[in-house]
């Protein structure tokens, strides 16, 4: 199956800002991955923002490594949408 676009946005950008695979994007670089987005890519971060908010509910308490993942995750999809006009769909 190939790479969704979003997949191809954020590894471009780890390319270009010489992240590594498994750098943290920083904070400032959100709006800048945010100006790639089309519609098709907000869809996809809805869905996986969905999915990260029921993960975020089973990681265990003493597993905060996992959940810094899970937050700097919704916090890049949150930011993204926002600059998009969008509300945070996880916001109960």
């Amino acid at each position: 199956m190939p790479a969704s676009r979003w997949v191809e946005i954020i590894d471009q950008h780890r390319q270009t800002y010489q992240l590594g695979p498994w750098g943290i994007i920083p904070r400032e670089h959100y709006r800048l991955i945010a100006q790639q987005c089309g519609e098709s890519e907000l869809a996809e971060i809805r869905l996986r923002l969905s999915e990260l908010k029921t993960q975020s509910r089973e990681v265990p308490e003493w597993d905060e490594d996992a959940q810094d993942e899970i937050w700097r995750a919704m916090e890049m999809f949150v930011i993204v949408l926002k600059f998009h006009g969008q509300d945070d769909p996880t916001v109960d």
